[in-house]
């Protein structure tokens, strides 16, 4: 089988249904973390979420967005590691939106369908997982979220195709823990919808996906809908977690902080009491009761903030970013999920001004006050 062009949604005869239609949206900007900050990389960041900083109003304004249910006719989606949710049309198509985070290299048109096993076809279907199913923030925010958001919209008795554990692992990406994937379908409610999927290529006569229009895949979390589904999940209450704490990145091998700047956070954690935590350490329920319960919450970019969505409306937060993987911006995805959830949140660009102990004292300070 080979691969033919990406094709867009808007360029297939696809059956559509708008679920979700938010207008043009104004929304808190981050607090300046201390006078003078710079927040050019920030702003940058914003182009692709079609959004503007009004620095003098103190917000940031949104472009309408439309949440849409598409059906697709005779569809296949495959089940591998770097082409998780990967779409095709009969005709070997590549659905552009719902496959966006595939391994380009993989998916060259010149290049063939690697060689998987071929499973018995589903008469329909729902698919809102993509390719990065091994990283926390996709597996949360996308494909869990997602099932959530579109199993009232879809046909009864449609099965929402989610891969197994062992499909979620990739080589070049850390093991989520036993029981992971399990326990996050329990405290969402889903498992009685979810049909689990090992490697390979399904055929589906009639596949449902989820996209929106702008395109830009972190704009799904503008959707209203999506935060009143993470308020929905049910975990109990666990004694003698920090209300104020830092997030550790120690045993990740992107610890996306210096060693230098490390001394000073630890100077400043050590002199407020604030805890630091690991989140490697914690099962799934653990982590929603610590973000539920939080004050203050202190932590570099990377895929534990997703969990963002479990705190209460004016918790504050502090992002510690960089630019990554020599992207000319900050990715912003950890800012539009806070001012969405009502948080007090502030960032620091460290891509090339290394952290003080004043500026993070000052930042704590901003970012606490009511």
């Amino acid at each position: 089988m080979q691969f033919a062009d990406a094709k867009s949604v808007d360029a297939l005869s696809l059956e559509r249904r708008d679920i979700a239609i938010c207008p043009e949206t104004t929304l808190p900007a981050p607090i300046e973390a201390f006078t003078g900050q710079d927040f050019d990389n920030f702003d940058r960041g914003l182009l692709p979420y079609h959004a503007r900083r009004e620095a003098a109003k103190g917000f940031v304004n949104f472009s309408p967005l439309t949440l849409s249910l598409y059906m697709l006719q005779n569809a296949f989606l495959i089940v591998a590691p770097q082409l998780n949710g990967v779409i095709l049309t009969e005709n070997h198509e590549l659905v552009e939106e719902p496959s966006c985070f595939r391994e380009r290299a993989l998916t060259d048109p010149a290049m063939a369908l690697p060689t998987f096993p071929r499973h018995a076809p589903f008469s329909h279907a729902f698919a809102g997982f993509d390719r990065s199913t091994s990283n926390h923030y996709h597996w949360l925010l996308y494909a869990i979220s997602k099932s959530c958001v579109a199993r009232p919209f879809l046909p009864r008795a449609t099965p929402i195709l989610l891969p197994d554990a062992e499909a979620c692992i990739e080589p070049h990406r850390p093991v989520l823990p036993r029981g992971y994937h399990h326990e996050t379908l329990r405290v969402s409610g889903l498992i009685p919808y979810v049909t689990p999927v090992s490697q390979g290529i399904y055929p589906v006569r009639q596949l449902y996906f989820m996209w929106h229009t702008p395109k830009m895949p972190e704009l799904y979390l503008r959707v209203p809908q999506v935060h009143a589904e993470f308020d929905r999940f049910t975990t109990p209450r666990v004694a003698f977690l920090p209300k104020r704490f830092f997030i550790s990145r120690a045993q990740s091998a992107d610890q996306r902080i210096s060693a230098q700047d490390q001394t000073v956070i630890d100077h400043v954690l050590a002199a407020q009491e604030i805890a630091t935590v690991s989140l490697d350490d914690m099962d799934i329920s653990t982590q929603i009761a610590l973000f539920r319960g939080a004050e203050l919450i202190i932590a570099p970019h990377g895929a534990g903030l997703a969990n963002l969505a479990f705190a209460r409306s004016g918790t504050a937060v502090l992002e510690l970013n960089r630019q990554l993987d020599g992207q000319p911006h900050l990715r912003n995805c950890f800012y539009l999920l806070s001012a969405m959830r009502g948080l007090r949140y502030a960032m620091m660009d460290l891509t090339d001004a290394p952290l003080t102990i004043f500026q993070l004292q000052e930042a704590l300070r901003r970012v606490s006050q009511r």
